[in-house]
């Protein structure tokens, strides 16, 4: 189940877009990664693009979705030239185009970074959905408390008296979504 961005601008999209940003400005965004873009690197990417060639940062939501399951925003961070907005961060599937979501109330601090989790919504009936999206909230948030910055990537370091909590977390978001590819 791997989400990608939405086909079209549904009233579902809308609706979780709202939630997050209410004044709710979307933008379709082309995919165009420069030679040394690190795939899960945007700000970096996009300062990097700056720093060489001008421009201005957005901030935002990077909108995907898995049809039928759910919706996910990725805190993202794009480029906006003098014409147009571009995303400068390589896909895992090669998608040439991503829905925006513009959020300028949340930034990154590059001095002092601090990642964001991943917001989701169940678009499913099946309630094992939303049991998953929980677990694997969690799970995030548990990780995301275990981060820092290392260069311009993160390292996750989980202190030996923490592995417990960790692997019962990761447990259940891996048992959620077992059920769900079962049922």
């Amino acid at each position: 189940m791997n989400p990608t961005a939405p086909k079209e601008l549904t009233e579902k999209v809308t609706k979780f877009c709202r939630k997050i940003n209410p004044t709710c400005k979307t933008s379709w965004v082309s995919v165009k990664p420069t030679s040394n873009a690190v795939p899960n690197q945007c700000y970096y990417n996009v300062r990097d693009y700056i720093c060489e060639h001008g421009g201005a940062i957005v901030f935002g939501w990077a909108i995907w979705e898995a049809p039928d399951y759910y919706i996910e925003a990725e805190h993202h961070a794009i480029l906006k030239t003098n014409t147009q907005y571009i995303d400068l961060t390589p896909k895992q599937d090669d998608e040439s185009r991503i829905l925006f979501l513009h959020d300028p109330r949340r930034s990154f601090r590059f001095k002092k970074p601090q990642w964001r989790v991943n917001i989701r919504k169940s678009i499913s009936t099946d309630t094992n959905v939303e049991v998953w999206l929980k677990a694997q909230t969690k799970l995030d948030r548990f990780l995301l408390k275990n981060t820092r910055p290392d260069g311009r990537h993160r390292k996750t370091e989980i202190k030996h008296n923490q592995l417990g909590c960790y692997h019962l977390l990761k447990v259940e978001a891996d048992a959620a979504l077992l059920k769900l590819s079962i049922c």
